[in-house]
C-alpha cells in the first residue's frame, strides 16, 4: 500500500512539475530526461514493488496462446497511433515530415518534381526542397513519399503510418514466434505496444516505418536462411535493394552484414565457398533497388551518384568527427529511456539474452544491431530529436530481444518465492503504469503544443479568396513558422488560399506579385490574422 502511494506520489510530482514550469517546443531535451530519471525512474521501483506485494503468483498477464488476443493487441496499437496522429500531432510537425508530405503530393499528381514558383518564388520555398532546372521538389529518398501518395489518393493519409505500424507488430509477433516461442513472441507484442519509440514513430509523418517494413524481412531472411535457402537470399537481397530507395544508409548496413554472415562458420573453410555464391545471388536481387535510386538521382540533379540530399547540403552524409562518438552515447543514452518507458533501464532486458541454445539467433542479431548504431554515429546532418530515430530500422529486433531477455530475466533474477510469471507481469504491468500515466502525457503534451501551434484555425480557410497569407510569429528561434501554411499549399501553388514564408524585406515584392490577391498576415504566436499593412499596393491593380 505505501509503496503504491509512494509510486502515485511520483506522477503526481511529474504533472505538477510540468504544469509549474511547462517545458516549451524550443526547450533542450535533456530538461525533460532529468524529469523523468528524477520522478518516474522511481515510480517505476516503487510500483513494481507495490505489484510483487499485491499480485497473485502464479497468476499469468494473459491467455498469450489465443489469437483474438493478438489481433486486439494490432488493433489497439493501430487506434493508438492514429488517435495520437489525429489529435495530438494533427500533422506534420517536423520540416522532414512536412517535405515528405511535399513529395508525396507530387507523386500524387504522377509527376517526380512540381514546377519551380515564378512569382515570389522565396516566399514559398520550404527549407530541404531544391530547385533545380525549373524543377522543385523535395530531398529525401522517394520510397517513403510513394506510399503516402496511396494515402492522398484514398484520402487516408494519417492511417497509413498506423497501418504500417500494425503491419510491423504483426511481422515482430511472427518472427519472435519463429525464432523463440509463442510466450516470448507474445511478450514482444506487448512491449511493441508498450514502446513510445515505437508509438511516436507510427504516429508520425517520418518514414522510419515504412523503412522497417523493408529492413526487418530482409534482416530476418538473412538471418533465418543463409546457407539453408537460395531464394530467400534472392528475396532478402531485393528487398535490402528496395530499401536503397528508403534509407540507404540501412540497406548498406544489411549489405555489409550479409558479407559478415560468409564467415559464420570461420572454422570451416568450406562454409565460405559454399555461401559465397548466394552472397552473389543477394548481390544480383541487391542491383534494381540500387538501379532506381541512380536513376531518380540521374532525373533530379542530373547526376547518377548525386542525390537530391547530398545535392541540397553539399558536403558528404558521412564525416568523422567528434559527433561519432557524441551520436552513439546519445542514442544508447535516449533508448534507455525511449525504448520502454522506464528511464535508464529500457535497454536492460538485453543483458539477459545470451544462452547457448539461442546464440544462433541472439548473436547475429546483436552484430546487426551494433552496425547500424555505428554506422549511424557516423552520420552529420542530424543530430538525436526526441528520441534516435536513425535507429528506428533496427528497434523491432532489440524489442524481440527484450522479449526473450525478460523471460530470461525471470527465471534468472526472480525471487524465490514467486513464479517467473508473477515476477515478468510485475515488470510489464509496472512499465504498463510509467508509460501510459507518466511517460507519455508528458511526451505528448509536449508534442500537442507543437500540433497546436502548426494547427490553422478553421476559419482563417473562410477569408476572402483569392488569398496571399503570410505565415509569421514572434521571436521563432528552432521551429518554421512556415511549416504551418506550408502543408496546405498544392505543389502548383494554384489553391485559392496561399500560404507564403515571413520574409521580411521581400514580403513587398511578394505582394506585388500577386495584386489581385487579397493580402493577409497570420501570426502562430497571437493567433491573429491582420490584413496586410501594405499601403502601396492597389487592391484591384492588374498585373
Amino acid at each position: 500500500m505505501i509503496y503504491g502511494i509512494a509510486g502515485i506520489a511520483c506522477l503526481i510530482l511529474r504533472w505538477l512539475w510540468d504544469v509549474a514550469d511547462p517545458i516549451a517546443i524550443t526547450d533542450f531535451k535533456g530538461v525533460f530526461y532529468f524529469r523523468e530519471i528524477v520522478t518516474l525512474l522511481p515510480a517505476f521501483l516503487f510500483f513494481y514493488r507495490a505489484f510483487l506485494h499485491s499480485a497473485a503468483p502464479e497468476k499469468r498477464i494473459v491467455p498469450y496462446a489465443k489469437k483474438q488476443w493478438i489481433f486486439l493487441s494490432l488493433l489497439v496499437i493501430f487506434l493508438l497511433t492514429l488517435s495520437i496522429q489525429l489529435f495530438i500531432y494533427q500533422g506534420p510537425q517536423v520540416r522532414d515530415e512536412a517535405c515528405y508530405l511535399f513529395q508525396a503530393k507530387t507523386f500524387a499528381a504522377l509527376k517526380l518534381w512540381a514546377p519551380a514558383p515564378q512569382k515570389a518564388a522565396d516566399s514559398f520555398l520550404f527549407p530541404y526542397t531544391l530547385v533545380k532546372d525549373e524543377k522543385w521538389f523535395g530531398i529525401f529518398f522517394p520510397g517513403t513519399a510513394f506510399i503516402f501518395l496511396f494515402g492522398i489518393w484514398l484520402k487516408l493519409l494519417p492511417a497509413i503510418n498506423p497501418l504500417l505500424t500494425a503491419a510491423l507488430t504483426a511481422m515482430v509477433y511472427g518472427i519472435a514466434k519463429k525464432w523463440f516461442n509463442r510466450q516470448i513472441a507474445f511478450y514482444t507484442l506487448i512491449l511493441m505496444i508498450l514502446s513510445p519509440f515505437v508509438l511516436q514513430q507510427g504516429a508520425s509523418y517520418f518514414g522510419h516505418i515504412a523503412a522497417s517494413m523493408f529492413f526487418v524481412p530482409a534482416a530476418y531472411l538473412l538471418i533465418e536462411y543463409v546457407g539453408k535457402d537460395k531464394r530467400a537470399i534472392l528475396c532478402s537481397g531485393f528487398l535490402s535493394g528496395v530499401l536503397m530507395l528508403f534509407r540507404p544508409l540501412s540497406a548498406v548496413v544489411l549489405l555489409v552484414f550479409s558479407m559478415m554472415l560468409l564467415f559464420k562458420r570461420p572454422e570451416k573453410i568450406k562454409s565460405f565457398g559454399r555461401l559465397l555464391p548466394e552472397w552473389f545471388l543477394y548481390l544480383l536481387a541487391f542491383l534494381p533497388g540500387l538501379g532506381l535510386l541512380f536513376l531518380y538521382n540521374k532525373l533530379m540533379t542530373g547526376s547518377f551518384l548525386l542525390t537530391p540530399h547530398q545535392l541540397y547540403f553539399g558536403d558528404p552524409p558521412l564525416q568523422l568527427g567528434w559527433h561519432i562518438f557524441k551520436n552513439f552515447a546519445a542514442n544508447l543514452f535516449v533508448l534507455s529511456f525511449d525504448l520502454f518507458g522506464v528511464p535508464l533501464f529500457s535497454l536492460l532486458p538485453l543483458l539477459f539474452v545470451f544462452k547457448k541454445p539461442n546464440r544462433r539467433i541472439v548473436r547475429p542479431v546483436l552484430v546487426l544491431s551494433l552496425i547500424n548504431i555505428l554506422a549511424y554515429s557516423f552520420y552529420s546532418y542530424h543530430g538525436v530529436s526526441y528520441g534516435p530515430r536513425f535507429l528506428f530500422e533496427i528497434t523491432p529486433f532489440l524489442i524481440i530481444l527484450s522479449g526473450y531477455g525478460l523471460v530470461r530475466l525471470a527465471e534468472i533474477k526472480r525471487p524465490a518465492c514467486r513464479s517467473p510469471f508473477s515476477f515478468l507481469n510485475g515488470i510489464l504491468v509496472t512499465a504498463a503504469i510509467i508509460v501510459f500515466a507518466g511517460y507519455l502525457p508528458c511526451r505528448l503534451l509536449l508534442y500537442h503544443q507543437r500540433g497546436d501551434y502548426y494547427t490553422l484555425p478553421k476559419h482563417l480557410f473562410d477569408i476572402d479568396k483569392p488569398a496571399i497569407v503570410v505565415i509569421t510569429a514572434d521571436e521563432e528561434k528552432k521551429v518554421t513558422p512556415y511549416i504551418a501554411g506550408f502543408k496546405h499549399n498544392d505543389t502548383g501553388l494554384e489553391n485559392d488560399i496561399l500560404f507564403a514564408r515571413d520574409l521580411d524585406e521581400k514580403n513587398d515584392l511578394l505582394l506585388r506579385k500577386f495584386p489581385r490577391h487579397h493580402h493577409f498576415c497570420y501570426n502562430l504566436s497571437t493567433r491573429t490574422l491582420l490584413l496586410f499593412p501594405f499601403q502601396d499596393v492597389c487592391w484591384n491593380e492588374a498585373p
